[in-house]
């Protein structure tokens, strides 16, 4: 697969560690890496963390994702939307604002990539654990608890973040417990 050959690119929330590659500078200016694609980002992670990319921790932004404002290849969700017939965008707030999931049907397989929605594999069966970057906290862990809900009554395949090197697998409950079954 080839840059030219990817139509979406979907950008789960806009920490840093989550926009590389969206751009490439050039002699004429910032150029898209996936240069036939469009970007989907959440409105409210836009409006979030833009107002605020004059601070200094936010510059990245302007290298990052600003320039795709500019190019006219960005898309801002807002709520659930489904991207294609197997493809949806979902709501998934409190590690950052806009913060989104995704759910992949394919016949009756499901998936889920859930992000930073989950940090650590301990976060599956203690939910309530915070990770320090979650811009609120108690919406976190409520976003949380739902999806892995969901990613175990659909038996869906999930794929995380920082679950490094285990970032693919199922959750499980048993007697009441969810866990993390890696790949």
């Amino acid at each position: 697969m080839r840059p030219d050959d990817v139509s979406q690119v979907v950008v789960s929330h806009l920490h840093s560690d989550h926009v590389g590659w969206n751009l490439k500078k050039e002699k004429l200016g910032w150029r898209p890496f996936f240069p036939k694609a469009r970007y989907s980002v959440a409105r409210l992670d836009w409006e979030h963390f833009h107002k605020t990319a004059a601070e200094p921790n936010r510059a990245y932004l302007k290298e990052t994702t600003t320039p795709l404002l500019e190019l006219g290849i960005v898309d801002l969700l807002e709520g659930e939307k489904a991207l294609t017939p197997e493809v949806t965008a979902i709501p998934a707030p409190g590690h950052t604002p806009g913060h989104m999931a995704l759910a992949v049907v394919s016949g009756r397989e499901r998936g889920l990539v859930l992000a930073d929605a989950l940090h650590v594999p301990p976060q599956v069966e203690h939910n309530d654990w915070q990770e320090l970057g979650d811009v609120d906290p108690a919406l976190a862990v409520r976003t949380r608890r739902k999806l892995l809900e969901q990613a175990e009554r659909e038996k869906a395949l999930v794929a995380v973040s920082h679950f490094t090197p285990d970032n693919l697998g199922h959750v499980k409950n048993t007697g009441g417990r969810m866990t993390w079954q890696p790949l």
